[in-house]
This record gives structure tokens, C-alpha cells and sequence, in this order.
């Protein structure tokens, strides 16, 4: 179907899949961009944790505890603790 086919709504219909189904120079600018964010970026864990602790203290702090509670019931280490545990308090 040509352009001057095209009734109004679907030319603006067009227009939204144009911008939903970019062009790969664009996909490739936008992808440089990230890389380059992600690269300036401090890559240490411990800041990593910093700001996810800084973001909302509460909240994060609770699913930290939660996540470690967790970690500790279904590994090893929790059953190593938890017998060391026993036999100090026993």
C-alpha cells in the first residue's frame, strides 16, 4: 500500500510502529550508550550494595535480611551454623 493510500489514523499508526521498531543505527547508538554508561559506572560490589542499602534503607535492608535468612535454611552453611548452634547452646 503507497502513502497516498493510507487513510490519516493509519499514517499515525505507522508512525507508532516506526517508533516502536527502531532503525539498527539507532539500535546500535542507543546500545553504545548503555555500554558506555554501565562502563563509567563504579563495578565494586560492595558499592553495588551500597546504593541498593541507600536507595530505600527499610525496605531493602528488610529483603536483605529476609534473602540471608533464606540462604541460611536451604545451603550448607545454614546446617553447618545450625549445628554449631546446638552444640554451643546444648
Amino acid at each position: 500500500m503507497s502513502p497516498e493510500e493510507l487513510h490519516p489514523d493509519d499514517r499515525a499508526l505507522e508512525s507508532a510502529f516506526h517508533a516502536l521498531d527502531p532503525s539498527p543505527d539507532r539500535v546500535r547508538r542507543v546500545e553504545a550508550a548503555v555500554l558506555r554508561a554501565l562502563e563509567e559506572r563504579p563495578a565494586s560490589l560492595a558499592s553495588e550494595w551500597w546504593g541498593l542499602l541507600t536507595a530505600r534503607p527499610v525496605v531493602n535492608t528488610a529483603y536483605l535480611l529476609a534473602a540471608t535468612g533464606v540462604l541460611l535454611v536451604t545451603t550448607p552453611l545454614g546446617s553447618l551454623a545450625a549445628f554449631l548452634l546446638r552444640r554451643g547452646l546444648g
